[in-house]
């Protein structure tokens, strides 16, 4: 009688011990891979959230409420700085691109965000859709977005003041819906985009403003890496 028979004859004496023991295994083992996986999914999408930004700026207030609000779209904004402002620190030669952020209004509790073109380019949004947004008022849709609220191209809505659809309505200034992004596994899946203009006209504001400038690829970077290369 070998090994086998053995081992056979003694799962069979002890068959729901044994049982027991392989379904706790297989459960453990499973829980550890999902743990794993959906680990790794929050960090490959974390990373590509914010890849590229170098730098934020923004109203005074908290540095990790203003990094969640502007790149994670998680909290509520610091402020706001002045569009001239925001414009003369982005014709600064030091500064290769940057994309302004405005953030304050919600329709059924998805972020309205306030940019421009730079911002889907950001994250390699791709419109499966419609179009991109021609003038203000039009907006771009996340895969999710759509796909919850059953939105497609051509329709109309009103946003509500603040970021959890409580405030009032702006149904003065309705939205239209120009077109929908493919899924990207990044913020702008849960977000509704919208040229900085929008943000503006639906607030009637004559001081034009923004909530925070993402500064990319700064330039001292790109500097100090030729200059290495020439000194290698």
């Amino acid at each position: 009688m070998n090994i086998f028979s053995i081992s056979w004859k003694n799962f069979k004496n002890k068959g729901l011990t044994n049982s027991l023991s392989v379904l706790l295994l297989a459960l453990g083992v499973g829980i550890i891979s999902l743990i794993l996986i959906v680990g790794k999914q929050l960090d490959d999408k974390f990373t590509k959230n914010i890849k590229g930004i170098d730098m934020v700026v923004g109203a005074k207030g908290s540095p990790l409420q203003l990094i969640l609000s502007s790149i994670y779209q998680i909290d509520a904004p610091t402020g706001n700085i002045s569009l001239s402002e925001a414009n003369t620190l982005s014709k600064n030669p030091f500064i290769k691109s940057a994309i302004p952020i405005s953030i304050g209004d919600s329709y059924l509790g998805y972020r309205i965000v306030g940019t421009n073109d730079k911002y889907i380019a950001q994250y390699q949004g791709i419109i499966e859709k419609g179009a991109v947004f021609k003038k203000p008022m039009d907006c771009i849709l996340g895969a999710i977005v759509a796909q919850t609220l059953n939105l497609k191209v051509g329709d109309n809505f009103a946003s509500a003041h603040g970021l959890d659809n409580e405030g009032d309505k702006h149904e003065k200034a309705k939205y239209h819906v120009a077109g929908i992004l493919a899924y990207n596994n990044s913020v702008i899946d849960q977000i509704i985009i919208t040229p900085l203009e929008s943000m503006w006209q639906v607030h009637d504001h004559q001081a034009k403003s923004t909530n925070a400038m993402a500064l990319l690829n700064n330039e001292n970077d790109e500097n100090a890496e030729e200059n290495k290369s020439e000194n290698d």
